[in-house]
């Protein structure tokens, strides 16, 4: 079990670095407006990392204000942000986050392989 959570781990932060630095590369090279979409998340306490997180274990946990942040950049900034992860959760985030801010208890769970 901890070589698991280890595991996890490592993969989560490998992924977190890759995507902070496609983050200043896509800030770079594209339109200044683009760059904006990152900036909403990363301003919000551990949104991105729980982002990242909720999109490799399967499990959507996104407090309040980072469902508050994805919320407000807008379906193509949302588009972006989610085009590194897995294509079922980037709908799946919405309906979460959409439950959390009607204030209903939520938990989105993504689909296993196999199912």
């Amino acid at each position: 079990m901890m070589k698991a959570t280890l595991s996890l781990a490592l993969v989560v932060l490998a992924c977190a670095a890759s995507l902070a630095a496609a983050a200043e590369e896509e800030k770079m090279l594209i339109p200044w407006d683009a760059g904006k979409c990152l900036e909403s998340v990363e301003g919000v306490d551990g949104c991105l990392m729980d982002i990242i997180e909720s999109s490799f274990t399967g499990q959507i946990h996104l407090s309040r204000d980072c469902c508050q942040a994805l919320e407000g950049i807008g379906d193509h900034c949302f588009s972006k942000i989610f085009s590194f992860f897995p294509d079922s959760s980037a709908p799946l985030v919405k309906a979460f986050c959409a439950s959390q801010l009607a204030g209903a208890p939520a938990l989105a769970l993504l689909p296993t392989k196999g199912m």
